[in-house]
């Protein structure tokens, strides 16, 4: 199984989209939202981690997490 490391940062940004959410009353919506981004984690970037685009002066890929604004 592979491993899919998650910056501090990158959780950081996570929850406060998913508060920002809960706040605005869309508790629904942020859950369904944290379910899509955990799947697309550990069924596409898990068997797939070279999904999406090279960046190659930072030494990464980057992929958008359908239908979604956020990327990876």
């Amino acid at each position: 199984m592979r491993r899919i490391r998650v910056t501090p940062e990158a959780m950081r940004t996570l929850a406060n989209h998913i508060d920002y959410m809960i706040a605005k009353d869309r508790g629904g919506a942020a859950q369904a939202l944290k379910g899509r981004i955990d799947l697309f984690v550990t069924e596409t970037l898990a068997s797939y981690p070279r999904a999406g685009k090279y960046i190659a002066g930072r030494n990464l890929w980057e992929a958008w997490i359908p239908p979604t604004r956020l990327l990876v």
